[in-house]
């Protein structure tokens, strides 16, 4: 489960690296043209949002595949622990005593 999940990520993360790179691409090269269709505003404010949308993009996916890192070692870590097992112990802990 968690591999596909992490797919998915790189997959997204992969799509986002794109994006940035048509917004730098609309930001420096078009919107700098003598007369672009629809004008340098349009691609100078396109470029900048898709650049901006790019970024945080990458920040949650990135901060999404850090949690299932995590979730995943707390899983594989973890041991069950009975609290009739605990409370047993203490017990014989505080009688031997």
């Amino acid at each position: 489960m968690y591999k596909q999940e992490k797919k998915r990520s790189y997959l997204g993360i992969a799509l986002s690296v794109l994006l940035f790179v048509i917004g730098q691409i609309l930001l420096n090269y078009v919107s700098v043209l003598e007369d672009p269709p629809g004008g340098n505003t349009l691609y100078i404010i396109l470029g900048t949002a898709l650049i901006l949308f790019s970024v945080i993009g990458i920040f949650f996916l990135v901060r999404h595949i850090l949690h299932l890192n995590r979730k995943a070692n707390r899983k594989r870590n973890t041991k069950v622990k009975f609290l009739k097992d605990e409370l047993r112990k203490q017990a014989r802990s505080s009688s031997e005593a």
